[in-house]
Parts: C-alpha cells; structure tokens; sequence
C-alpha cells in the first residue's frame, strides 16, 4: 500500500482500493462461514463452497491486475510485475474451479502461500 501515496485520490481510486480487501473478505467468509455455524465437515463445506470460493479468486486476480492502471501507478496497459501475481492467482482460481481432486487443491494450497508470500518481493521490486 505504500505506493498509494503516490496516487492522485479520487472517490473511484479510493474505492477501487478498497475493493480487494473486500472480495479477500467475502472469500474468508464464503470459505469459513457465520461465527457459530460450525459445518459437520470442512472437508464437505470446503467442496460444497469452492465454486463460490474460486470465482471470488478470480475476481480478485482482476482486481490485482487492473490496480496500478485504474491507481494512476502504471500508464494504461503497461505490463508491471505485479501482473504476474496476478496471472499466478487467475490460474490458481481457474484449476480450483476446474479439479474437484482433493491432491491437487492441497497443491494449489501450497501454490497460493508462496504466490501471496511472493507477492511483497514483486511489490518491492517494482517500488
């Protein structure tokens, strides 16, 4: 965030940036749940909502993608390096919405730590 200070704020910009941690919210919460309604299994939750779940994930990879444009960070369609994060996310939400194999989202699991723990060295990188 520390590059929005270099942004020229208008409503729009201020409530573009506040659209990803809101979907990164509605995700947590479509995943967890209302406090108190404890699922019979996560593991049949976890399946039951992964729809929902990836598409909120792919949603998120747009959201990504189209900040330092809509932020004034980056001239319009000028690639930057976040725009791979935001591709590695895409991808990981297209699979999750694609496989129902319970391998290959302990994969994808593992895929999206080291996508948002790479996440702040691109950030920083592009600083």
């Amino acid at each position: 965030m520390w590059r929005f200070s270099e942004v020229a704020w208008t409503p729009i910009r201020f409530l573009w940036a506040l659209a990803l941690p809101a979907s990164l919210y509605i995700r947590a919460t479509v995943l967890l749940g209302n406090s108190g309604d404890e699922p019979d299994s996560y593991y049949d939750h976890f399946y039951a909502k992964r729809r929902v779940f990836f598409s909120i994930g792919a949603i998120v990879a747009v959201l990504i993608a189209l900040t330092p444009w809509v932020q004034g960070l980056l001239p319009w369609f000028e690639p930057g390096p976040i725009h791979i994060n935001a591709a590695f996310v895409g991808s990981i939400s297209l699979l999750g919405l694609w496989f129902r194999n319970p391998t290959i989202h302990g994969v994808l699991a593992v895929l999206s730590f080291i996508s948002a723990a790479s996440a702040f060295f691109i950030i920083r990188i592009a600083a």
